[in-house]
């Protein structure tokens, strides 16, 4: 990450990162939510609650996603190498429809 992201970061509690894992992973990862909280992208009908509050699951595609280089260099970056506790899952989703 740039000296500029890493100050946006300190600035607001967040920071957009790019790449941070590819593009296939998200497609995996979306696929997996829409299964796992039985609706359907498109079907609004489907789409019974405004937020749905699900824990995290322990699937491949959001291991993969939680596990880039990338990711984990950042992470390095922001609290120092060898600080953070790997995760085997992202932690709780808020799906807002």
């Amino acid at each position: 990450m740039s000296p500029q992201e890493i100050d946006e970061f300190i600035t607001n509690g967040f920071v957009s990162l790019r790449a941070a894992f590819p593009r296939s992973v998200v497609a995996d990862c979306v696929r997996l939510m829409w299964e796992k909280i039985e609706a359907r992208p498109g079907a609004f009908k489907t789409w019974t609650r405004p937020v749905i509050r699900h824990p995290a699951w322990h699937e491949v595609p959001l291991e993969h996603a939680i596990n880039t280089p990338r990711l984990h260099a950042a992470f390095d970056q922001l609290v120092g190498r060898g600080r953070r506790r790997p995760r085997r899952h992202p932690g709780l989703f808020v799906i807002r429809f």
